[in-house]
């Protein structure tokens, strides 16, 4: 009997990609006027939830996946919309990275460029 309670209990679990999804969805409709303080109370649970994505990563399938990253892209949107001063850890990491991504790929083609100026 325990087995089977136990049982229904996990399969009647929400699927993380579901929760990232509807988190995302209530933001949206309302964040509107959030203070600052919303806003970190709102992020933490954003944590959370990334936090359970990537403990579940390995067990979900792609369109899990793929549903999870727009929400999250829905998200820092939407803290880039609203001019938070402070956007998601991955996109300043990113954005940081830009410079010396094209870097890279310039100096990719500087022997190329030095062939042809010969």
């Amino acid at each position: 009997m325990i087995l089977f309670v136990m049982s229904l209990m996990t399969s009647c679990e929400i699927p993380t990609s579901v929760k990232f999804d509807n988190y995302v969805d209530r933001v949206e409709e309302n964040c509107e006027n959030w203070t600052e303080e919303e806003w970190q109370i709102s992020r933490e649970k954003y944590y959370e939830l990334l936090e359970e994505y990537e403990a579940n990563y390995e067990n979900m399938t792609q369109e899990e996946r793929d549903v999870i990253n727009k929400a999250i892209g829905r998200y820092n949107g939407i803290l880039v919309r609203k001019g938070l001063e402070k956007v998601d850890e991955s996109i300043n990491g990113f954005i940081e990275k830009l410079p010396s991504l094209f870097e890279g790929f310039m100096s990719a083609w500087d022997e190329e460029m030095e062939k042809i100026e010969e």
